[in-house]
């Protein structure tokens, strides 16, 4: 079994709860911890302004594409660009976020859709 190098918070957490041998490795810790929350705040920031920028819309034979990466005046199907495009797959987003992503949004439109007397969702 390899071992895998702790994780910022795992170390916060050993020194929290075992206390720290010294103040300086306390401080560090601390510094490691903010600096991966940061950089996770960030990759978070970048994901979310990509998914704007990179919107979808569903074919009519089913799938999706990419709005932004598939060219406006496309008339061949081999150049659109499915969703979630090599963009969003890099900033990571995965499948499972791209299901969860349209199920959302298709639940936020039916939820404003009236019901018929008696109808239930």
């Amino acid at each position: 079994m390899t071992e895998t190098a702790p994780t910022a918070y795992n170390k916060l957490l050993a020194l929290a709860t075992a206390g720290a041998t010294s103040e300086t490795d306390a401080i560090a810790a601390i510094a490691d911890f903010r600096e991966q929350v940061e950089h996770e705040m960030r990759q978070k920031a970048v994901k979310d302004a990509l998914l704007k920028l990179h919107d979808w819309d569903e074919l009519i034979f089913g799938g999706f594409y990419c709005m932004h990466c598939t060219p406006d005046d496309t008339d061949d199907p081999d150049q659109n660009v499915m969703w979630p495009c090599p963009t969003l797959r890099a900033a990571g987003v995965t499948d499972e976020d791209a299901i969860r992503i349209i199920t959302g949004h298709r639940a936020a439109i039916n939820a404003k859709i009236p019901l018929a007397a008696g109808e239930e969702r």
